[in-house]
């Protein structure tokens, strides 16, 4: 989409109660230089490497719960027989 003969720009944004108006990049900006492909792909690698860590041990809390639950041990955990 072209705004106002602005190529690059797929959009605008206006502010409720304002008349200032924000062009919208197709892409956005990159700061400094660009990262080569290879290190996005490295980047996403490890983010999700860290993201299944932390699956992991968010399934093995759960699971440690579930089984006070089963041992009627939930109030113990706060402090106090009763939650």
């Amino acid at each position: 989409m072209v705004l106002a003969g602005r190529s690059g720009v797929s959009g605008c944004l206006r502010r409720a109660g304002s008349g200032s108006v924000r062009l919208v990049p197709d892409r956005p900006g990159v700061p400094g230089d660009a990262a080569s492909a290879d290190e996005v792909i490295a980047g996403l690698r490890a983010a999700s490497a860290r993201l299944r860590e932390l699956l992991e041990e968010r399934d093995a809390h759960i699971a440690q719960l579930l089984a006070r639950v089963a041992l009627g041990d939930c109030g113990r955990a706060y402090g106090s027989s009763v939650l």
